[in-house]
């Protein structure tokens, strides 16, 4: 598995892990380092590609960084039986009303084909076991998802 810092703005996975990476994404998209350089293997058994600190320039999803990062994604996820993209901190209150319904994504890009299944079918677990799943999100800040099961 390989987890692949993608929130190019606010990129915090190595603090998040306790990494120190002398490579990063940012030396990939420079010319600085290749990509497998920057591939580094992290507390858990999995693998890491990390955004790097002082990407100023690729804070912005224009359509060049968003190439840079769709090749670097191609070239990656044949390696891995699962390539997880931390795509930002938080989800954008506009989405949060129907962020359980079916078909419901935050990512429609075509390096992550996404059905909008994942969300609405871990609430129908949830509250068929009478839980209730919460969401709190705030741009810049991040999201968090409370999961309340009934005991016995």
């Amino acid at each position: 598995m390989l987890v692949l810092d993608a929130d190019l703005g606010l990129a915090n996975l190595d603090v998040v892990l306790n990494l120190y990476p002398k490579i990063t994404l940012h030396d990939v998209f420079t010319g600085k380092a290749s990509l497998p350089e920057a591939v580094l293997p992290a507390p858990g058994g999995f693998h890491v590609l990390l955004a790097g600190s002082g990407m100023v320039e690729y804070s912005r999803m224009t359509p060049e960084v968003r190439d840079q990062l769709l090749e670097v994604i191609d070239t990656v996820a044949p390696r891995y039986d699962h390539v997880i993209l931390d795509t930002g901190a938080g989800i954008e209150p506009w989405r949060l009303p129907t962020l359980f319904e079916t078909g419901e994504t935050t990512t429609a890009d075509r390096y992550a084909p996404a059905h909008g299944l994942g969300l609405w079918w871990t609430r129908g677990q949830v509250e068929s076991f009478g839980g209730t799943i919460d969401v709190d999100s705030r741009p810049a800040a991040g999201t968090r998802f409370t999961i309340r099961l009934r005991a016995g």
